[in-house]
């Protein structure tokens, strides 16, 4: 719960320096120091419990899950108006065509976000760096290479 209080009050927060024109100091302000509180007991919250670091990357990690749903919603916007435009100027063809283009351009971008969140979000979540160095293989030298002095020398 508080969790998402966190977020619900750090949106609108941003929001609302945003809507001011980046001023930051309207966070400050009454009644905008009271959205601070919700955003800040979680954070000190974490700080307590885990740590400094823990605490930014959490907060880190909201803005950038955001962004990423944000990059969805841009791109079915392009898609809308892509399909929007080719109605407009194909009639009842330029939506058919505009529709199966707009198919396959989802599914290119249903794929890569997968991929993307596959390798970079996912697997980051459980790699420890604890494996065994890399060592690439090497024949090992026997037999009349390994008794040849020019091939020493070299």
């Amino acid at each position: 719960i508080s969790w998402a209080v966190f977020y619900i009050s750090g949106v609108y927060l941003i929001s609302q320096i945003v809507i001011a024109g980046f001023k930051f100091g309207i966070a400050a302000k009454p009644p905008y120091v009271f959205v601070l509180i919700p955003v800040i007991i979680p954070l000190g919250l974490m700080t307590w419990q885990e740590g400094g670091l823990h605490m930014f990357e959490a907060f880190l990690s909201s803005a950038s899950n955001t962004f990423s749903y944000l990059r969805i919603w841009a791109l079915n916007i392009a898609d809308l108006e892509f399909k929007v435009a080719l109605f407009i100027a194909g009639g009842v063809a330029g939506a058919i065509l505009g529709n199966v283009l707009v198919l396959i351009i989802e599914g290119l971008i249903v794929f890569v976000q997968t991929l993307r969140l596959h390798w970079v979000e996912w697997f980051s979540k459980f790699y420890e760096g604890t494996g065994t160095p890399f060592a690439p293989y090497q024949e090992p030298l026997t037999g009349l290479v390994a008794t040849n002095k020019w091939y020493q020398n070299q």
